[in-house]
């Protein structure tokens, strides 16, 4: 998730790779604030996919 916070990720265009970001933190953060039972990731890796996500959608978001 570093790597494409940095930039674009090989093959992975940007818009894919938002798509996957966000269910995955929608996902996570939903379940945090239910049953906290399937998390599959710490507050930590939590934070690094948030950024991520948010360095891809600037990139989108500069290519409008």
């Amino acid at each position: 998730m570093e790597q494409l916070r940095k930039g674009p990720l090989g093959d992975l265009a940007d818009v894919d790779a938002a798509s996957v970001l966000t269910r995955l933190t929608w996902d996570e953060l939903l379940e945090y604030g239910t049953e906290r039972k399937n998390l599959r990731l710490d507050i930590d890796e939590i934070a690094v996919a948030l950024r991520a996500l948010r360095a891809v959608l600037g990139r989108l978001c500069s290519q409008l």
